[in-house]
């Protein structure tokens, strides 16, 4: 399966398939991880506008993986400066990875984030970030796998 496998920039013929795949992500978020993630928001001109801009701009990464020719996942990614106090200044982050769910555990992601470090590397960006759900245990392994360590923790809270 791996030889079937390719990424390439997103184009804008892409936005209906990778907008139902980001429908899909939120809802599995919400369920599973997340109850405050807004399960409607992909759907809304705020989720629109979202995909729309990351296909434009340098400093924005949007890349869909395809088998057979078909789009099965996406990954948007950002340059940024981290805060002056921290070094490299200079940061990547992975705003959304996802592969669709008979896709997963084919390498897709992978290559995915492959494709990332090496476009974060040619703007001279020295550190990637990406943030999974704590509860995401599985995510979390793979993303270890491929190099992510845990460098800060957030915590929440709900005020009353």
């Amino acid at each position: 399966m791996k030889q079937d496998i390719t990424w390439r920039k997103a184009k804008q013929a892409d936005l209906p398939e990778v907008h139902d795949m980001l429908h899909h992500y939120v809802q599995l978020e919400r369920s599973k991880y997340d109850p405050t993630m807004f399960v409607h928001w992909a759907a809304s001109r705020t989720g629109h506008n979202y995909l729309s801009n990351r296909l434009r701009g340098n400093n924005h990464f949007f890349i869909v993986a395809e088998y057979n020719q078909k789009v099965r996942g996406f990954l948007i990614g950002s340059a940024a400066h981290r805060s002056e106090a921290r070094r490299p200044a200079k940061s990547g982050k992975v705003e959304v990875l996802y592969v669709r769910r008979h896709f997963r555990g084919q390498g897709l992601g992978s290559l995915m984030i492959r494709a990332f470090d090496a476009w974060c590397r040619k703007k001279g960006i020295g550190h990637v970030s990406i943030m999974v759900s704590a509860k995401n245990r599985k995510a979390a392994e793979v993303y270890r796998h491929l190099g992510f360590r845990e460098y800060n923790f957030i915590l929440e809270k709900e005020l009353t």
